[in-house]
């Protein structure tokens, strides 16, 4: 039996990855949610014999700390053959200000940042040890981190803002801008997080297979995973009405027929092929899209400078 945790699975393509991932006799899933007893399209998705839910904010450090050794117990000794880290949010609207902590968390980290990147980052230090030798750990980037990117652009995306570890860490950015452009700059740049994350451990992993050699052990697989864009979510809820309509709407019926879009069923699926398919381990340190070819990057992302920074501060 395969032991899968999940976060992100009450909606959207985490839902339909855990929906295709159930179906497995052999694959046991662990998921985390906000609201545990309040999970009405998992419930229809997922049998609750398929699944065990526990509770978990990413955003507060308690939570993952309080989610990770429940994991542990309830594992009992058991390995974690795959670490799902979907869960995101972006917020913005009146709560959201183009000045650094106006969100923050106790912590004072910036909760777009905590939510999409950090707390996974600790769930993954806290329950590294259990993982197996090949486990995979998969996080949900997005193309939006890139400048420029054509489509991401159409829904007011300008890519990541890059104000050093710390500065991002604090949601620090464009102080020009309004409240709704900062919290898609803020979803834009703890995204490209992800994906530098996944590069520094890949990196990691390569440094500590020279060095052992013929000793050398399978360490997990860390893959940065883009969904593409996938109509129907929230992401596009500060826009205008217009957009927000052709959104939700008209692109969400098209999406399957247009280049860089996808719908919750296909990048599910994709998301379950990468966490459970040994055919999917070549993609060790990758950053892949729905179609599991080489997703779109800024080249920036592969900055060794920004790595060390991100590494520091995630460790520290």
């Amino acid at each position: 039996m395969r032991t899968i945790v999940m976060t992100g699975a009450t909606a959207g393509l985490g839902l339909e990855a855990a929906r295709v991932l159930s179906q497995d006799p052999n694959i046991d899933l662990i998921i985390g949610a906000r609201r545990p007893d309040n999970t009405p399209a998992l419930d229809a998705a997922v049998p609750s014999d398929r699944r065990t839910m526990i509770a978990l904010d990413t955003s507060d450090e308690g939570s993952v700390n309080a989610f990770c050794a429940d994991v542990r117990a309830r594992l009992a000794g058991r390995a974690i053959d795959g670490l799902a880290l979907n869960a995101g949010a972006q917020l913005s609207g009146a709560g959201a200000a183009p000045t650094a902590r106006a969100d923050a968390n106790a912590a004072e980290f910036d909760t777009t940042f905590a939510t999409n990147f950090l707390g996974h980052v600790r769930i993954v230090q806290h329950l590294r040890d259990l993982l197996s030798t090949d486990a995979r750990v998969v996080v949900t980037a997005s193309q939006s981190h890139k400048p420029g990117d054509r489509i991401t652009r159409l829904l007011g995306y300008r890519g990541a803002i890059w104000t050093g570890a710390a500065g991002v860490a604090r949601g620090i950015g464009d102080p020009a801008a309004t409240p709704a452009q900062h919290a898609r700059d803020r979803y834009a740049t703890s995204k490209l997080c992800c994906i530098v994350w996944v590069f520094a451990e890949a990196q990691r992993a390569e440094k500590r297979r020279a060095a052992d050699g013929e000793r050398a052990t399978v360490s997990p697989i860390f893959i940065a995973y883009d969904p593409g864009a996938v109509p129907g979510t929230e992401i596009a809820r500060d826009l205008s009405l217009v957009k927000r309509f052709g959104w939700r709407r008209p692109l969400r019926r098209i999406a399957p027929l247009l280049p860089g879009f996808s719908t919750p069923a296909r990048s599910g699926a994709t998301l379950a092929r990468l966490l459970s398919d040994p055919a999917c381990a070549r993609f060790a340190g990758d950053y892949v899209d729905y179609q599991l070819r080489p997703a779109i990057l800024w080249d920036a992302a592969r900055r060794v400078d920004w790595q060390a920074e991100l590494m520091t501060l995630v460790e520290g």
